[in-house]
């Protein structure tokens, strides 16, 4: 199982590179990174990697952290980095990078479970490109320089 995490983590290199370069000014590059990792969660095998990883890493001595070390860290870290070039650009207000990677990861990632790995789009139907709109605006109220100037 880790030699497989782990060449899925190779395999996933380009794909972590295109996570950690901006795509235009603060708050668009937030709202273009969450429609690329939906994208993938919902087009390519990054659902099934992760439902994998969460559901034979829980509890497990050594899955777990394989599956964290190879597949959800490398994630996390590219997501880190994004944030860290919009700090350097003064778009993103100082905090601590690994703190505003999580909370734009966690909420995504359960809704993305939710709906296209537990049934959730039949179960109660979440309009995703609605949600990321709302999740982007969220999360720039909160981390966003110019949210700052407009009284947020």
């Amino acid at each position: 199982m880790t030699a497989l995490i782990q060449y899925i983590e190779q395999k996933g290199e380009g794909y972590l590179e295109k996570v950690k370069l901006p795509e235009g000014k603060g708050k668009e590059s937030i709202f273009k990174l969450l429609q690329f990792i939906t994208s993938g969660f919902e087009d390519g095998p990054v659902g099934t990697i992760h439902q994998f990883g969460l559901a034979h890493g829980m509890g497990e001595k050594e899955l777990g952290p394989t599956y964290l070390t190879h597949l959800f860290e490398p994630l996390l870290s590219a997501v880190e980095k994004r944030i860290e070039i919009h700090q350097k650009n003064q778009e993103i207000i100082e905090c601590e990078p690994r703190v505003a990677a999580l909370f734009l990861l966690s909420p995504l990632f359960l809704v993305l479970l939710h709906q296209k790995k537990l049934g959730g789009h039949k179960v109660r139907p979440l309009n995703l490109e609605n949600y990321l709109k709302e999740h982007t605006d969220i999360f720039w109220k909160a981390f966003g320089k110019e949210s700052l100037s407009n009284g947020f």
